[in-house]
């Protein structure tokens, strides 16, 4: 999964994953804040430690599980 130039905000999940859900990502100008996942991974949920995971001039914030 590639994002560039994106905002990831305002979102829930009834399970894992609030803002992203993927297993090997490149994220470039990024902004994740503000969701929600009722299980793990409130911005983001890796799902395998598999795959490569790159972020550049990227925010987290605000994000979290219930």
């Amino acid at each position: 999964m590639v994002a560039d130039n994106s905002t990831i905000s305002g979102n829930y999940a009834a399970s894992n994953g609030g803002g992203l859900y993927a297993s090997g990502m490149t994220l470039n100008n990024v902004t994740i804040a503000g969701n929600v996942s009722k299980s793990g991974g409130g911005g983001i949920f890796t799902g395998s430690s598999l795959g490569t995971y790159n972020m550049r001039n990227t925010i987290l914030a605000g994000n979290r599980y219930i």
